[in-house]
């Protein structure tokens, strides 16, 4: 008898013995969950995973005797599609990080920078897909960044990093700037006052749809990144921009909120621009 059941609930791992199990994803387990499931199984245990998590109970069972280990790669797997093969390739120029756990197979390196790879540009292409991000602030700046999608390129070139910056204020400059009225300005939820203010003054702004930090994150660095030279700000964000560690030094999956708002009004285009997401499954 084969039976398959998912890991969302504790008391399923609890109460059933089998001689064989496999585990699909097993890095999405923590080592409790494994044990309860371990201890219940007679025979033999199979484990597949992506070796993207910088600290896992597996890596610990690779080390032990009785432990077969087997590192493939995609080019052993024969169900990709030549799609998603160009896509992992082109992680080679977009993320180090990423091209060497999806690419080489390779365990991820112990790096708090969230962003690894990017150029600058003298030139800002005028061809491409059009989207614009904005993230409200006062204290903190209130950033607005113009985003052109070539392919799997993203060029972006911020147009307003700025403090103390009132609505009437944001208001003339985007005024100021010449912008067709009918272009889309896509603008964080959280302000619903500012975006109505933008609205009344002929500025196409809409809130936008938001997803968790981490998707954004991740669909910015499914692209390559160039950056216009005299976005020294959020060249600035780029650099600093990093994942937060805890009281053990050890990096978790989740970024400081710091050096995000022009970073943040990339996130909001992006996920505006119905980019399909990509995901990627090896056995």
């Amino acid at each position: 008898m084969i039976e398959w059941f998912s890991t969302d609930e504790e008391q399923k791992l609890r109460g059933r013995k089998r001689e064989i199990l496999f585990i699909n994803e097993g890095n999405e387990l923590t080592r409790d969950e494994y044990v309860q499931l371990a201890i219940r199984t007679t025979e033999k245990i199979i484990i597949d995973y992506n070796p993207s998590d910088l600290y896992s109970f597996i890596y610990d069972l690779i080390e032990e005797e009785d432990t077969f280990f087997h590192k493939s790669t995609y080019k052993e797997n024969p169900f990709l599609t030549q799609e998603i093969i160009k896509e992992i390739e082109s992680l080679k120029d977009k993320d180090d990080n990423l091209w060497r756990v999806f690419g080489l197979g390779e365990r991820g390196v112990a790096t708090n920078s969230v962003f690894s790879k990017w150029n600058v540009i003298e030139d800002f292409p005028f061809e491409g897909r059009l989207y614009r991000g904005l993230d409200v602030g006062y204290s903190d700046p209130m950033a607005m960044v113009e985003v052109r999608i070539i392919e799997d390129n993203i060029y972006l070139k911020e147009l307003i990093y700025k403090t103390q910056m009132t609505t009437p204020d944001l208001i003339y400059a985007i005024q100021k700037m010449g912008i067709d009225p009918t272009d889309d300005l896509w603008v964080d939820s959280a302000a619903p006052q500012v975006i109505e203010e933008l609205k009344r003054a002929g500025i196409n702004a809409k809130p936008v749809k938001k997803h968790t930090i981490l998707h954004g994150i991740d669909m910015i660095k499914r692209h390559r990144i160039h950056i216009h030279k005299e976005s020294t700000n959020l060249l600035d964000e780029f650099q600093n921009y990093k994942w937060k560690q805890n009281k053990d030094g050890k990096i978790i999956d989740a970024p400081e909120d710091l050096y995000n708002h022009a970073i943040d009004a990339v996130r909001y285009a992006l996920e505006m621009s119905n980019k399909p997401k990509t995901e990627y499954s090896f056995l």
